[in-house]
């Protein structure tokens, strides 16, 4: 295990959530969606169904997939375009697409342009945009908009009603120098370029986890799929910091009680400064600690400064925290998380050990930067600092409610989020995250990870409610940061940027 320091110059942005299965079989969800909401069951299927139907037309001219096409749609179809009229029936609808689109043009949606709207005893009407690209040159046009009514019928979905209209030239403007950027297609062909196994994207706006996508092939060429397992390496931190806060909030532990009331490591028996050592002092950093003991000549663990008076980024301080809260609650730390923070917030994918509930087939190995594998390793003991499973999808309802505050009293949420060590000019630590000082009041905070195999970066901006989530399983997955954290979030990517390339 290495977690390392996260560079924090880094986060991507997302794409539609989207997974190609045809013929999915799903009833309707209790009650409506909220549109565009990767979480809701509705619109995981027709986000599925989408991606099914356009990755057939895009392959149409083979007459297996232009077939394939087809059966999304009812034989009574009506399809309306503002260009070309209107069609009646899906024979007709066929015959056109192989005529005029078959070996042409390759469609892409526009990436977070997907609403779904349920339709009570019926279906569902998904609207959104895309974009089609001519095959031969790559060169992508124009955009329109779409709407698709989709029927459930006897455990099948179709199509009943396709329009596509408000077709426009293309106002999509790639960030100079990033063209492979333009479309979710040339994304992926463009991080495959990088030697990138897996990428798991993810990304929330006004609070909520919006868009889930995750490129690539696990071991033995697989398609990655949007559940992906990986190992955050460092993203473990923030985690076990929220189990603690959120037990502060619940009066059931102090934050400034020293550690070595509930244990003391045996290299510290006897140390002075043991009651130095606190929650507070673990969280921002300040233990004294290197990052982890056998780092040190004599491999024991050691204070190199007296805690509390400057920052030491420290994996040992989670992991003396961790022992900490065992042996005050007398049970382990997955059972804690489980209780206070994954049942709560529905994270059902994320665990500490590779328990039974951990599907091994979903699990992306690790790669060196040559594109070897590294050998699969099991953990059975929790870490509080490291080697947390999870997916992309749990992560961002965690970080959503990082934001939010939810599980935490306000007082605990300002606390968590304000700076409490400086690390260097506009950089600082607060409790479990860095701080970024934009400007105007603003701020931004910051986690990541790297073990062998691994490198994860998270981004967050709690007064917009806007996050970005980044997980590889390649050792140099870092080398896509920069660029897509500049190309996806702006000015406010390229304030952090300089703040953490600074010197």
């Amino acid at each position: 295990m290495i977690g390392r320091l996260p560079l924090a110059l880094c986060l991507l942005s997302l794409i539609s959530a989207t997974t190609g299965m045809a013929g999915v079989r799903a009833g309707l969800p209790a009650a409506p969606p909220q549109t565009g909401d990767v979480e809701d069951p509705l619109f995981k299927t027709i986000s599925a169904l989408d991606s099914a139907v356009f990755e057939a037309f895009n392959h149409c001219d083979d007459p297996a997939q232009l077939k394939k096409y087809g059966d999304y749609f009812a034989p009574d179809l009506e399809f309306y375009h503002d260009n070309g009229g209107v069609t009646w029936t899906r024979q007709e609808m066929v015959a056109n697409t192989a005529r005029n689109v078959a070996g042409k043009y390759r469609r892409r949606l526009v990436p977070g342009s997907l609403r779904v709207y349920p339709i009570k005893g019926f279906g569902a009407i998904a609207t959104g945009v895309h974009r089609f690209c001519q095959i031969g040159t790559g060169d992508c046009e124009g955009l329109a908009d779409f709407t698709m009514v989709w029927r459930l019928q006897g455990g099948q979905w179709q199509i009943t009603h396709a329009l596509s209209y408000g077709h426009r030239a293309n106002d999509a403007t790639p960030s100079p120098g990033l063209d492979p950027m333009k479309d979710e297609g040339a994304l992926g062909a463009w991080l495959k370029e990088q030697g990138i196994p897996v990428l798991g994207l993810g990304l929330i706006r006004d609070g909520k986890l919006k868009e889930v996508r995750v490129f690539g092939n696990l071991t033995g060429g697989g398609t990655a799929p949007l559940d992906t397992l990986f190992n955050v390496a460092s993203l473990t931190k923030p985690v076990t910091a929220m189990v603690a806060l959120r037990l502060a909030s619940e009066g059931r532990w102090d934050l400034d009680e020293p550690l070595s009331h509930f244990w003391v490591d045996p290299d510290l028996k006897g140390d002075p400064r043991l009651p130095e050592l606190t929650t507070r002092i673990v969280l921002s950093h300040r233990t004294g600690f290197l990052n982890w003991r056998w780092m040190a000549p004599s491999k024991k663990l050691a204070f190199i400064f007296e805690p509390g008076t400057k920052y030491q980024y420290s994996g040992e301080g989670f992991e003396y925290l961790r022992r900490a809260l065992e042996a005050k609650f007398g049970t382990s730390l997955e059972d804690l998380a489980a209780r206070t923070v994954f049942g709560p917030l529905g994270m059902r994918d994320t665990h500490f050990t590779w328990g039974k509930d951990v599907d091994e087939a979903r699990f992306a190995l690790g790669y060196d930067a040559k594109g070897s594998p590294y050998k699969l390793e099991k953990w059975s003991q929790a870490n509080g600092a490291d080697l947390l499973l999870t997916t992309v999808e749990d992560y961002g309802k965690f970080l959503a409610a990082v934001m939010s505050g939810k599980l935490l009293t306000e007082a605990i949420h300002k606390d968590m989020l304000r700076a409490h060590v400086d690390v260097k000019a506009g950089k600082a630590f607060a409790l479990g995250w860095e701080r970024y000082d934009l400007g105007g009041g603003d701020f931004a905070l910051a986690h990541g990870g790297a073990d062998e195999g691994v490198q994860t970066q998270v981004f967050l901006f709690p007064k917009t409610g806007q996050a970005l989530i980044l997980i590889t399983n390649v050792d140099d997955g870092y080398k896509t940061y920069g660029p897509l954290l500049k190309h996806f979030m702006g000015a406010q990517g390229q304030k952090v940027f300089e703040i953490e390339t600074a010197k």
